[in-house]
């Protein structure tokens, strides 16, 4: 049977005129449960509630008619109705709440105040002191402008016991206060939100970052507490000169995070900025095995300047095993350790000529002494260099050089061995007598005014004349009046260069070859590099694949990018030879930008068998990256793959093989 709407509605009201209001009610409830927005019948409900004693069902029949009609924008009419139950139960903490609401809408600030004073009041007495602070916060954002009365707020919820609530309105404070180009209030509030949720890490983060930005860094270390936090306060002491003080904030970072591994980098590298090199290796000691190679260079850095170049060598080997000495790190290398360029070079002098490739050293040694002009070091390895391998035009060049370094520097005993040298190999020199006249007078043999100093024996490097025989005896010159020594009038070069036998060295003799030229022009590289094309020529089909790869190397070295790879195309049709060579074309070709034709030698150097288990490994991940830089993901992933299952944990191949499977699912 239908549900007679009328006849409900005629009977509740039969009932109540007989003071049945129970039986009324009943009758109501069923006519709003058939027609919930029937507000008319909802307001003779809810009087009839308050007839019968029943003040809660008639104050939520109320506020549930207001929140309809607000919900439709009809305020005042809503207004009506919530302040009727105010008459009921004037702390009816829902009606309190959206009278404040009503009043914000409607710019009545003093309504809405009464009303969030009496809301944050009942629930205060409720026991509800989250609910009480957060009405005292819409007290004080009343006003938007007001921050005073927003920090005033923001306190009292603090006191309430809800400093979190407090901490979030003061973050907001700050924010308008910065819009407001406020900056320095709005860091007095941040402090403040500081002390009320101390663990608030974001919020800490946040301040630190304003105050270090501000170059506020005494105050930025108050708020320090990562170790992010405390290398950017070093970073900012370092960019500031002040070396002492970013060590200082490393140590105070370390002392609260021992095992940060940045922070002990950063200390070991503020340490070696002071000169304190010990110190310096001792910290890099402490963090144990690292591959970082920023970390390696620094360690590089430490013992170049505290020089312990033996153990600069063995780290150039490890990485030249590990085929990451490279055009690419050398360049870094020797910009940021200038030091550096001289144990490298000599280290690739030594590659080579452990290659028995003497001429390739040479080369190496004549291009770093060209940017190095009077490098003492290396011109003695390159004179050591030619001797072995019969270069006596190198050498003779070499030995000039290195005199006049020494003369250069005032050591004139090593200069005059070398130039006694020279002069005795090539007497008409006239350049060579003069080096020789030079390093008489620097060394003491003799005064500037050719007065000999003493009579001992003039000790040559091929034999000995006596000094006193060369420039004269006592009939020859003058006596001093006063001392009674012979003053020769001037020194005779000829009789010294008379005295001096010319020689030849007969083992360097012995191992130069008939194909290497007495004297190519040291500045001319092509002659060099002629040389090396004759000698392939002439060399097995082994031999030669060995030579187009070492004549690559040299000309990688010397920035000769497009002729090393012309060198290791051929060098790579050796079996032999295949992996290195095809595997060093691809690298070169990468660096230059074509890195589709990279792929293809990555790939044609991975059918080769690899000399060892990492070299294939390091050859998979760089075939997979130029593979991902060429947006190929299918085939990078296969490689990752691949490597992924030789070796799991190589480098982040695990991450790359995740991204690079999500990418094939979304696709």
């Amino acid at each position: 049977m239908a549900f007679d709407r009328d006849e409900a509605l005629r009977q509740a009201e039969k009932l109540a005129k007989l003071g049945r209001l129970d039986q009324a009610l009943a009758e109501y409830e069923r006519v709003l449960a058939e027609a919930p927005d029937d507000w008319k019948t909802m307001t003779a409900a809810a009087d009839l509630y308050l007839r019968a004693n029943q003040p809660a069902r008639a104050t939520a029949l109320f506020n549930r008619q207001a929140d309809h009609l607000a919900d439709q924008g009809f305020l005042p009419r809503a207004e009506a109705f919530y302040k009727r139950v105010l008459k009921i139960e004037p702390l009816n903490e829902h009606t309190l709440d959206r009278l404040a609401t009503i009043a914000i809408k409607s710019g009545i600030t003093v309504e809405a105040r009464a009303h969030l004073t009496n809301l944050a009041r009942a629930r205060q007495t409720r026991g509800d002191t989250r609910g009480a602070a957060a009405a005292m916060l819409k007290i004080g954002a009343l006003d938007p402008s007001d921050f005073s009365a927003r920090r005033q707020a923001a306190r009292a919820a603090a006191a309430a016991g809800n400093g979190d609530l407090a901490a979030a309105e003061l973050q907001r404070v700050a924010n308008d206060l910065e819009a407001a180009e406020r900056p320095d209030e709005a860091v007095d509030v941040l402090r403040e939100a500081v002390a009320l949720a101390p663990d608030d890490v974001a919020l800490r983060e946040r301040l630190f970052g304003i105050l270090l930005a501000r170059g506020d860094r005494e105050a930025a270390r108050e708020f320090a507490r990562t170790p992010d936090n405390w290398t950017a306060v070093a970073a900012s002491y370092e960019q500031a000169g002040d070396l002492v003080q970013a060590l200082t904030a490393v140590d105070q970072g370390l002392e609260t995070a021992m095992d940060a591994q940045g922070l002990g980098v950063v200390r070991a590298r503020l340490l070696a900025a002071l000169g304190d090199e010990p110190r310096a290796e001792e910290q890099l000691s402490s963090l144990g095995s690292v591959d970082d190679p920023e970390v390696q260079r620094l360690q590089l850095d430490v013992w170049l300047k505290s020089g312990r170049l033996d153990h600069v060598r063995d780290l150039l080997s490890r990485w030249q095993t590990a085929g990451q000495l490279d055009g690419g790190l050398t360049a870094r290398l020797v910009e940021g350790l200038p030091a550096v360029a001289w144990p490298l070079a000599e280290f690739r002098a030594d590659e080579t000529l452990a290659g028995g490739d003497g001429l390739a050293a040479v080369a190496i040694l004549k291009e770093f002494v060209a940017g190095h002009p009077g490098h003492v070091l290396c011109l003695m390895k390159l004179i050591e260099v030619a001797v072995d391998a019969g270069l006596d035009s190198e050498r003779t060049a070499a030995q000039d050089a290195l005199c006049g370094a020494y003369l250069a520097a005032g050591e004139g005993g090593a200069a005059r061995v070398i130039a006694e040298d020279l002069v005795a190999r090539a007497p008409d020199d006239l350049r060579f007598r003069e080096r020789l006249r030079q390093a008489l007078v620097l060394s003491g043999a003799v005064t500037a005014g050719n007065v000999p100093v003493a009579h001992d024996p003039f000790k040559l490097a091929h034999g000995a004349i006596d000094l006193a025989a060369v420039l004269g005896d006592d009939q020859d010159g003058t006596a001093d009046a006063h001392t009674g020594t012979a003053v020769a009038p001037e020194i005779d070069l000829s009789a010294v260069i008379d005295g001096l036998k010319p020689h030849t060295l007969a083992a360097a003799a012995a191992q130069k070859g008939s194909s290497m030229p007495d004297r190519p022009d040291p500045s001319n590289l092509d002659d060099v590099f002629r040389d090396f094309r004759d000698e392939v020529s002439r060399q097995s089909a082994v031999d030669q694949a060995e030579q187009h790869y070492k004549v690559a190397l040299t000309y990688r070295d010397m920035g000769m990018v497009d002729d090393a790879v012309r060198e290791l195309e051929q060098a790579a049709k050796s079996p032999r030879l295949r992996f290195d060579a095809s595997a060093l074309l691809a690298r070169l070709l990468r660096d230059r930008g074509d890195v589709a034709s990279a792929v293809e030698w990555f790939e044609r150097a991975a059918e080769a068998p690899a000399p060892t288990p990492e070299a294939g490994r390091q050859l998979l991940y760089e075939l997979g990256q130029a593979l991902e830089d060429s947006s190929e993901t299918s085939r990078a992933l296969a490689v990752y793959l691949e490597l992924q299952a030789d070796a799991r944990d190589y480098r982040d191949v695990t991450a790359r093989v995740d991204r690079l499977s999500r990418v094939q699912t979304e696709s």
